[in-house]
């Protein structure tokens, strides 16, 4: 049996200050009546001082057997994570310059069984014939997204 939080911050760097590119900026009218560029600096992604880390809740319980000495043996083993803060890409509104803001959005759910069964069948000095067993399920949903959505309703 286990239980633990572990933690994700896969984000590039500086997206919670917001980061800085160099070149220029498309200007209209300049050299030539079309836009040019001129020397500078812009902001590369939204900044967003509230990101936190994406965080995953993790329960495993499990049990091994052994029966007939050994000749009968498995597990059965069961998971659930639940992920909670998820990173992703969030859609603004792109009146503001940007299309996209690095958030944390929701979260999801994952849910995991497995069964293993051994048998010994036959075992000589020579010769051993064996049956082996395995069964999994896994099951992921997205318990919620921004707001309190399952979908996300910007992209519409």
């Amino acid at each position: 049996m286990g239980y633990g939080v572990t933690g994700n911050s896969a984000v590039k760097p500086y997206t919670t200050t917001g980061s800085m590119t160099s070149g220029g900026a498309s200007i209209p009218f300049g050299t030539g009546g079309v836009s040019s560029n001129t020397p500078g600096a812009k902001a590369d992604v939204m900044p967003n001082v509230n990101l936190g880390w994406e965080k995953t809740a993790s329960t495993n319980i499990g049990l091994d057997f052994g029966v007939l000495n050994n000749r009968i043996s498995g597990s059965l083993e069961y998971y659930i994570s639940k992920i909670s803060d998820l990173l992703m890409d969030r859609s603004v509104s792109s009146v503001i310059g940007y299309v996209s803001l690095q958030d944390n959005v929701g979260k999801t759910q994952n849910k995991w069984i497995e069964i293993a069964l051994s048998t010994v069948n036959v075992q000589t000095r020579n010769f051993t014939f064996r049956t082996d067993f395995t069964f999994s399920l896994n099951r992921e949903k997205i318990v919620e997204l921004s707001d309190g959505n399952l979908e996300d309703r910007s992209k519409s």
